[in-house]
């Protein structure tokens, strides 16, 4: 009976480095798709903003997506900060 008791405490252990060390990995991972979207946004803003330098978007439009754009990335900063 020792023995199994033994057993199933390494095995309760094994079991809790494995979640440890997934949900490290699953962290890094969100916290990585998480900056990919903030730089895409900033792409996309910066795209937009040549757009509106050549007139093919106009400024009202613009501004109303920067707007949006800046609320996202508030909102994405938030969330990489509570991931620290």
């Amino acid at each position: 009976m020792h023995l199994h008791n033994k057993l199933r405490e390494r095995q309760f252990l094994l079991q809790q480095l494995l979640r440890k060390g997934v949900a490290e990995i699953i962290k890094k991972i969100q916290y990585s798709f998480r900056t990919l979207q903030e730089v895409l946004l900033y792409e996309v803003e910066t795209l937009l903003n040549i757009a509106v330098m050549v007139e093919i978007v106009q400024e009202e439009k613009f501004r109303a997506f920067e707007s949006m754009v800046d609320e996202e990335i508030r909102i994405l900063n938030g969330n990489k900060n509570r991931m620290n």
